[in-house]
């Protein structure tokens, strides 16, 4: 394969994984509890990633003891948390929701840079914010049936705490 071609051809495969996340989800969530789907997903993921970063990193990287509790707060928040919220969201609600929920992630995202870290927006960006919200707003409208408020309310919350995390992380990669 010509290197050309690798950063697209990877680049879409994680687009068709991450977005069958939520069909595949809501099919074994049918058949599996979602924190058992999570706690699967992260007992095999976890393996890779340790012996890969560990290989990859030993003696490479230090991180400052005071910085492993914040480190353990985004995991737990921004991995941990918001992921089960997903999982629970698409089991409470529809899977075509709680994908119409996170399409927000970067509006959100945006939002929060700018309360919490003092980002500047200029005009076009706050202009294409705002499309971006009327846009998902006109798409989701009215919930259809099999979505209900608890579905709504921890597809909200996955929302919130992924964002809210990776803001936290933004500030804590400035010095690492």
């Amino acid at each position: 394969m010509q290197k050309s071609w690798q950063s697209p051809l990877l680049c879409t495969l994680v687009i068709v994984i991450w977005g069958s996340l939520y069909i595949s989800g809501r099919l074994v969530l049918q058949q599996i509890p979602a924190l058992l789907v999570l706690f699967i997903r992260y007992a095999l993921s976890s393996v890779i990633l340790l012996g890969v970063g560990y290989r990859a990193l030993h003696g490479h990287i230090a991180i400052a003891r005071k910085d492993w509790g914040e480190l353990f707060f985004v995991g737990f928040l921004g991995y941990f948390l918001s992921n089960a919220a997903l999982f629970l969201g698409i089991q409470y609600s529809s899977a075509s929701f709680a994908s119409l929920i996170n399409s927000l992630t970067p509006v959100v995202i945006s939002g929060l840079a700018i309360t919490l870290l003092g980002e500047k927006v200029t005009k076009l960006q706050g202009l294409s914010l705002l499309v971006a919200v009327l846009g998902a707003g006109i798409i989701i409208g009215k919930p259809t049936a099999g979505v209900t408020p608890l579905g709504m309310g921890i597809c909200v919350f996955a929302l919130f705490s992924w964002a809210y995390a990776t803001i936290h992380l933004k500030k804590l990669t400035a010095h690492l």
